[in-house]
């Protein structure tokens, strides 16, 4: 019995010495990691010291703008097509630089700091960049980080920009396209237009500014979810008019988003007029929907919302497959029950594992159940 507990003394105090040597590994790796974390910092403020002392001011900006060179504008949330510049706007996009005062800030070797619009100066091998931040000067290995006084980055952002979009807007695809369909996917209907009716549509079409996805991700389309099909000599374009302030614009190899100017959306509601008839029986019905109420049987999932549900919801049921039944399915675990608000009235819908059931009447639809709960993200 002695010789079990002096065993057991030994294993006790070997057992506090190992602990006390891993407590002292840890916060020498601590100590020493701050000491590199602080040196590193010095060193970079002392980087940013000398660069700021040696480099400050050399660049006129407007120098780099000659109108023998090829000079393009890009935008990063635009189309992948850049814009080439002609001589006049090449004079004017000089004469933006040169009326904003700016200071250097720090050297990086860093070259995929982000970006709105980049000018892509190709006979000097150089790009001058603009984010929200910054205005960078990018050269093959490095990229130069520079202030822009009296808080003008916004205004300098704003007028380059401006050249950017008056180019874009002079593309084939808004004044040369062969044909132009309208469709309203809502209702299923399509407009084929004439080469006359063709040229007027053209004359409302102005995109204003290009914006991310992000901004778009929630965003539901507006009834009765306007198409544009756009055929040119080359190319063919989607354009979806989400709401009347912005579009996406799908030219095959990429998706864009903008905001555009409203007078178009006004055109084609005057011109190809759509009108939301259906009975209350059918789901159509409920596009005209105002607010939904989800209750989630399991509880994971109840909201009220007025911003994308409501409309996104009966867009979906619309397009599945389904069919009516004689009688509900027995035995169906009920997974939502969804109140639609039209014209201050609601109007229930419950979503089984297979069916529908809506005003009375039962729709066999395989996995509807789990189809919008992954549209929910639940």
């Amino acid at each position: 019995m002695k010789e079990g507990k002096g065993k057991s003394r030994y294993f006790l105090i070997g057992f506090l010495i190992l602990i006390t040597l891993i407590a002292a590994v840890i916060s020498f790796q601590i100590t020493n990691s701050k000491q590199k974390t602080d040196l590193a910092l010095e060193q970079v403020d002392e980087v940013k010291t000398e660069n700021t002392d040696k480099d400050a001011e050399i660049y006129d900006f407007k120098d780099f703008f000659s109108t023998e060179d090829d000079i393009f504008i890009e935008s990063y949330y635009g189309s992948n097509d850049i814009i080439e510049l002609n001589e006049d706007e090449i004079d004017v996009a000089a004469n933006i630089f040169e009326n904003h005062s700016v200071k250097y800030i720090v050297t990086s070797n860093n070259t995929e700091i982000s970006y709105l619009y980049a000018v892509h100066i190709k006979n000097k091998n150089i790009k001058l960049k603009l984010n929200k931040s910054y205005l960078l000067l990018e050269r093959p290995e490095e990229i130069a980080l520079y202030s822009v006084e009296n808080e003008g980055l916004k205004d300098l952002i704003t007028e380059l920009e401006e050249v950017y979009m008056v180019k874009y807007n002079k593309q084939d695809v808004f004044h040369q396209a062969n044909s132009i369909k309208i469709l309203s996917k809502d209702e299923g209907l399509k407009w084929k237009l004439s080469p006359k009716e063709i040229e007027e549509l053209e004359k409302e079409i102005y995109l204003e500014t290009p914006i991310g996805e992000n901004e778009v991700m929630n965003m539901p389309r507006s009834y009765p979810d306007y198409y544009m099909d756009i055929k040119t000599n080359d190319k063919e374009y989607s354009i979806s008019l989400i709401n009347k302030e912005v579009l996406a614009m799908d030219s095959g190899d990429s998706i864009t988003y903008y905001k555009y100017k409203s007078s178009l959306w006004e055109y084609i509601i005057d011109m190809y007029s759509v009108e939301n008839s259906h009975s209350i029986d059918e789901f159509q019905y409920l596009l005209k929907s105002n607010k939904i109420v989800i209750d989630a049987e399991d509880d994971n999932f109840d909201i009220e919302d007025d911003t994308f549900y409501h409309v996104e919801i009966p867009r979906y049921i619309i397009s599945a497959e389904k069919k009516p039944i004689d009688t509900p399915l027995i035995g169906e675990e009920l997974v939502y029950t969804m109140f639609f608000t039209v014209n201050g009235k609601e109007h229930k819908v419950e979503i089984y594992e297979n069916q529908i059931i809506y005003n009375g009447q039962a729709y066999y639809s395989e996995k509807i159940g789990e189809a919008i709960m992954s549209m929910l993200n639940v």
